[in-house]
């Protein structure tokens, strides 16, 4: 699910707590969501836990596989 759904879709209210217990700023996850600002790779994390993975770090960040290298999958069959 693209993150500007998934956060545009909770209420306002809804929307600060999420800020909060991803540790960042309403305005700052709205500057993301529109393709302002990126997120901290730690931001990233929370927001997967936070939505139960219904946004991904893969979906937060173009280069994730340089920060997460551990979430490549290996798609050549043996």
């Amino acid at each position: 699910m693209q993150f500007k759904n998934y956060f545009f879709g909770l209420p306002p209210q809804d929307r600060k707590d999420f800020a909060e217990k991803v540790g960042t700023s309403v305005g700052h996850l709205t500057n993301h969501a529109y393709g302002y600002t990126p997120l901290a790779p730690a931001v990233c994390v929370l927001v997967e836990k936070e939505s139960g993975a219904a946004v991904t770090r893969q979906e937060l960040r173009e280069d994730w596989a340089a920060i997460w290298p551990e979430l490549v999958t290996d798609k050549v069959a043996s």
